[in-house]
């Protein structure tokens, strides 16, 4: 164990560091950014705010950095998964206006990192929407098909309007 103190240059030599992930990553990118390279000196207070600026950055969803120690010094695996990006957004609706409508309310682009809460945010915008135009008998779902080899998200939504309501006489 390091003193909190305790610089880079008292800290033990990384021997080997690798990544280990959930989807592609440029592992390189990883040790470099974290600053982990073979033959450095591990300062343990450095990786901490690199670990905190990568989840800011909202780009990685976990990550752990494990260690070991080696002849020498340590290994140092990553562990981590990095958030999902849209590959595509669709709306599926029987109105073809409607659709354009909702797609625009959605708010969600190619390329965005997925989070519950965008997506959980589009579609109470779009319900929203949809009453303030007088469709209070709607239902709108989303879909989400994974694919973990390209780490993206196809996004889905199914609208279904139901009858608007009309003002009949006043």
């Amino acid at each position: 164990v390091i003193p909190s103190g305790a610089g880079a240059s008292e800290g033990p030599v990384i021997i080997s560091s690798w990544v280990e992930a959930i989807g592609p990553v440029d592992e390189d990118a990883i040790i470099e950014v974290l600053e982990l390279q073979p033959g450095a000196r591990l300062d343990r207070q450095r990786l901490r705010e690199l670990i905190l600026t990568l989840y800011a950055s909202r780009e990685v969803e976990w990550l752990r950095v494990e260690m070991a120690d080696a002849e020498g010094g340590i290994d140092v695996v990553v562990r981590l998964s990095m958030r999902s990006k849209v590959s595509s957004v669709k709306v599926h609706t029987k109105r073809p206006a409607m659709r354009v409508k909702v797609r625009r309310w959605v708010q969600i682009e190619l390329g965005d990192t997925v989070t519950t809460e965008s997506i959980e945010a589009s579609r109470r915008r779009v319900k929203r929407r949809l009453h303030d135009r007088g469709f209070t008998n709607h239902l709108v779902e989303a879909y989400l098909e994974f694919d973990r080899s390209a780490n993206t998200v196809a996004v889905e939504f199914e609208v279904t309007l139901g009858p608007p309501e009309v003002v009949r006489s006043v």
